[in-house]
């Protein structure tokens, strides 16, 4: 994932940048195959990734180990509620992409039947967050994002082990961006796509009709315009999409 991160041309196929990949990169000859058969763009996989990421977080978490369940105290929780209620429309860090963030390192460094981790649960989780790989983009680019995650969290001091019950307070919005509509079109495609990817060079790059519903997988801003420029597609800027890093 880092390597393709590094090698970012949204419309380029994996296959293409593997075949010129470092000697120090070794891959087994299953995932070589896998990407020689299978025609993906690096946006097409990126969004898969974090979509799956997203949907699988409900079973994820069931594998946390109880050092990381521990509950937040009654008065903070309340705290919390109240910053919650209140509505900021010039909010430079929405609760919403803060949770996102939270879900991706309890994902990603937190969850397993056998803990390996080297994040001892009586840490600040403020701190951690500080990692560039949970944030879109858009904000892992910022140089005041450890001021931003500061100011919204540091009064409450949460650490690591509340993470998981800081999450389920906080959550409800970024549980929700993953919904399934009623008809389960998006499921379906999905399903579609992971058994044959050349279905996704079937969609229309500027159309809305994305695997996902919200901006947590590339496109952080959801803009979904990925119309002709008139330039060479390999030429889009690293920028334009919600790549995290």
């Amino acid at each position: 994932m880092f390597y393709l991160s590094d090698n970012l041309v949204p419309y380029k196929e994996i296959n293409l940048i593997l075949k010129n990949k470092p000697y120090n990169l070794t891959l087994d000859s299953s995932c070589i195959n896998f990407f020689s058969n299978n025609n993906f763009t690096i946006k097409q996989f990126m969004n898969i990734f974090f979509y799956a990421e997203h949907l699988s977080f409900k079973e994820l978490s069931k594998t946390l180990q109880a050092e990381y369940k521990k509950k937040i105290e009654d008065s903070i929780v309340e705290d919390i509620k109240k910053g919650l209620e209140i509505k900021n429309e010039n909010d430079k860090l929405p609760w919403k992409d803060l949770a996102a963030a939270i879900r991706r390192f309890i994902s990603r460094y937190l969850v397993g039947d056998t803990q390996t981790t080297d994040v001892s649960e009586n840490s600040e989780l403020i701190f951690q967050l500080s990692r560039s790989d949970l944030w879109e983009e858009k904000y892992g680019k910022l140089e005041n994002l450890d001021q931003l995650i500061s100011d919204k969290m540091n009064k409450f001091k949460i650490k690591v082990g509340q993470a998981y019950n800081f999450y389920e307070i906080i959550g409800t919005e970024d549980k929700n961006s993953i919904v399934i509509d009623k008809e389960n079109e998006k499921e379906k495609i999905m399903a579609q796509q992971v058994q044959n990817p050349k279905i996704l060079n079937q969609v229309k790059k500027n159309d809305n009709n994305n695997i996902h519903q919200k901006p947590d997988l590339f496109d952080p801003d959801n803009n979904n315009d990925d119309g002709d420029n008139g330039g060479d597609e390999e030429e889009e800027s690293k920028e334009n999409y919600g790549l995290l890093d």
